[in-house]
């Protein structure tokens, strides 16, 4: 069985014609009937209808606001791995209907694809990368369905690798990225380009140096400002026994907005199999990006409902990243344990009014008892400083969750979750619980009910 989170993302009813819901309807039916026929691709599906019923939906700190939501979704997981072709695909389409009419209803969609199609094997490859998700408009505002909106982060282009000798390559790349906000006037094209020299120092370890060039360009040009980056670095990776390693050093180059500036460019990944059943990973480092390229390494999955909404500043100003994580996950027979920890300081090229301190918790617990009936508990906490408004927000959460499992495929589950913000801003501080049902059936497990 295959764990799985999806993020969601809004389309008001008014913007879907009768032909794209009679699609939707079909695509459900053809899921049923291509099924059996690709599970040696390791396809993986889900249908779920439920209803989740919400003391403060708009997460109001006063008039709070009562209000049931009910849900109807698929989601499906696509892998396959031959010597030209590689797919790892994780869609879902949610539609949401607000029974006392709070906000509209919606048909919520996320992807998370990646496609490598290799036109001369070893050589010549066409890579696709995509990630469709949701994003907090105002990052000052809790997360509610009026204070979200669609992002997308579409990648493609070719890869060339040449062999210089049994040690050396040379690897020349493009690719060309579109970006875009349902919301916000920041949409954007980014044209990359890679140009590196690689060496084998073992079977399982390599050192490369590299250029990498972006160009940003924004379709509104007279709110959003141009920019260039250039990445100059060293590359080391390796893989020892249970243990990968990853480490990059060298310099970042920004160009366009405000003046000038280079900064040292660092990040170490370790991962490390603790035995059989346990998995230990580290990340820190030190970078220039953006909101839509930190969108696309968030990736474009959460949970089924509400969603995961990314807590992403979205401007189209670059930042400074600092950031450290780590996680911890352990799956013993029907037992499953996940730690996770990130720390990150964000400060921005123009806009300091931004400028913040993440820190975010997260663990879950989940286990699956003989008679079918299934446990899982969820819990997580953040702090977000806002170091130029003097600002601080304090989120604490919880979730609880009951299954059954009839059979292989049928699950019918329940419900709590609770979420508080603490504020130094009176106003912002809210309360929300949410009690949900729901129906399941697939080879797709989607965890807790969990609601953002």
């Amino acid at each position: 069985m295959v764990m799985a989170m999806e993020i969601i993302i809004p389309i008001s009813s008014n913007r879907i014609p009768v032909y794209a819901r009679v699609l939707g309807i079909l695509a459900m039916l053809v899921c049923f009937q291509i099924a059996p026929r690709i599970a040696l691709a390791e396809f993986d599906y889900t249908l779920q209808v439920g209803a989740m019923n919400s003391d403060n939906i708009g997460r109001a700190n006063d008039m709070e606001v009562e209000d049931t939501v009910a849900s109807g979704g698929v989601i499906i997981q696509f892998t396959k791995e031959q010597r030209r072709l590689n797919i790892s695909l994780l869609a879902g389409a949610t539609y949401l209907d607000y029974i006392d009419d709070t906000f509209d209803e919606e048909i919520l969609k996320s992807l998370d694809a990646t496609v490598d199609f290799a036109i001369v094997p070893d050589t010549f490859s066409w890579n696709f990368d995509g990630t469709v998700g949701q994003q907090i408009i105002d990052p000052l505002q809790a997360v509610t369905p009026g204070n979200r909106e669609d992002v997308s982060f579409l990648s493609s282009g070719p890869e060339l690798t040449l062999s210089l000798s049994n040690r050396w390559s040379s690897r020349i790349g493009g690719r060309f990225i579109d970006n875009s906000y349902e919301v916000r006037d920041i949409d954007n094209q980014r044209l990359v380009g890679l140009v590196a020299i690689e060496r084998v120092l073992t079977e399982n370890s390599s050192l490369s140096l590299a250029f990498e060039q972006q160009n940003v360009d924004f379709d509104n040009s007279n709110s959003n400002t141009d920019y260039d980056r250039q990445n100059y670095y060293l590359l080391y990776a390796g893989q020892f026994n249970r243990t990968g390693l990853d480490i990059t050093v060298g310099a970042s180059q920004l160009n366009g907005v405000g003046r000038d500036n280079t900064e040292p460019l660092f990040a170490l990944n370790v991962s490390r199999q603790l035995g059989i059943f346990s998995l230990l990973t580290v990340s820190l480092g030190s970078q220039f990006t953006d909101a839509g390229e930190l969108f696309s390494s968030s990736g474009g999955l959460g949970s089924l409902g509400f969603g995961n909404t990314q807590d992403i500043i979205g401007i189209g100003d670059p930042l400074r990243n600092r950031f450290v994580s780590a996680s911890y996950s352990r799956t013993k027979n029907l037992t499953t344990f996940q730690l996770t920890a990130v720390l990150s300081d964000e400060n921005f090229e123009t806009v300091d009014l931004f400028d913040r301190n993440v820190s975010q918790f997260s663990g879950l617990l989940s286990h699956e008892f003989n008679t079918g009936w299934i446990l899982r508990l969820g819990a997580f906490a953040g702090r977000r400083d806002f170091n130029e408004q003097d600002r601080k927000d304090d989120d604490l959460g919880w979730s609880i969750n009951i299954g059954r499992r009839f059979g292989q495929r049928l699950e019918i589950s329940g419900g709590f979750s609770r979420v508080r913000r603490d504020s130094s801003l009176a106003e912002s501080e809210f309360e929300e619980n949410q009690l949900g049902l729901r129906f399941s059936y697939g080879t797709l497990s989607t965890g807790n009910l969990a609601f953002n």
